[in-house]
């Protein structure tokens, strides 16, 4: 197709030649040459305001939604909100081979039974059993001791191993606590004897029951 010059195409609008191309200068605009492309030009195609207005318009490239407006896809476990007393969400887990997952709290949880493997308490005076650490645990006694459970709510229950090393140790139980067909803790005295300590708390009172004195069988 041909191209002409700027005279030419003045000359053309008096005859005209169908087909034919305008060569245009160069512009400059403030000592800045302005020289868009065919295809550059085609971008405004269909613009009808300012430019900048109409992308404002458009969606950001971020949104926040309410949880129920999710009704498809899988979100990553690090977008969800921590478990609290205050606020539902999610418990942090990672999966295991057995496909059981770890609780944020030392829990297991499986597709059957949630639990927690037992911790050794440190033998001080007194005792800390922290229920946020796990409701299983044990304790090997050296000398006589108070035992002080803490972050404690109502419905928990716990079971403590207890154990004598050289014997004759004593351990008193929190206030609020109601034992058994007993108002006070006996322990097995042996040295090396075991008893096992289970209880249920009601937000007021530990509600305790003894097995004592287990031995192995034979």
């Amino acid at each position: 197709m041909a191209t002409k010059k700027l005279s030419e195409a003045l000359l053309a609008l008096t005859t005209p030649e169908f087909g034919a191309e305008v060569e245009m200068p160069a512009l400059s605009l403030n000592g800045t040459t302005i020289m868009p492309t065919g295809a550059e030009l085609n971008y405004v195609d269909g613009v009808t305001s300012n430019i900048q207005t109409q992308l404002n318009a458009k969606a950001a490239s971020t949104h926040a939604h309410a949880g129920t407006d999710i009704t498809s896809g899988t979100i990553a476990g690090a977008r969800l909100p921590a478990m609290s007393t205050t606020a539902q969400g999610s418990v942090p887990a990672s999966t295991t081979a057995t496909g059981s997952q770890v609780l944020a709290d030392n829990g297991w949880t499986s597709k059957n039974n949630v639990y927690t493997a037992y911790q050794t308490l440190t033998e001080a005076s007194p005792v800390v059993w922290d229920m946020l650490t796990g409701y299983n645990a044990t304790i090997t006694l050296n000398g006589n001791r108070t035992l002080s459970i803490t972050n404690i709510a109502n419905g928990m229950s716990g079971c403590l191993i207890v154990k004598q090393n050289a014997g004759g140790c004593t351990l008193t139980l929190p206030a609020g606590s109601k034992l058994q067909g007993a108002t006070a803790l006996t322990l097995t005295s042996a040295a090396g004897s075991v008893d096992i300590l289970t209880f249920t708390y009601d937000g007021t009172n530990y509600w305790w029951s003894q097995g004592a004195n287990y031995l192995t069988v034979t």
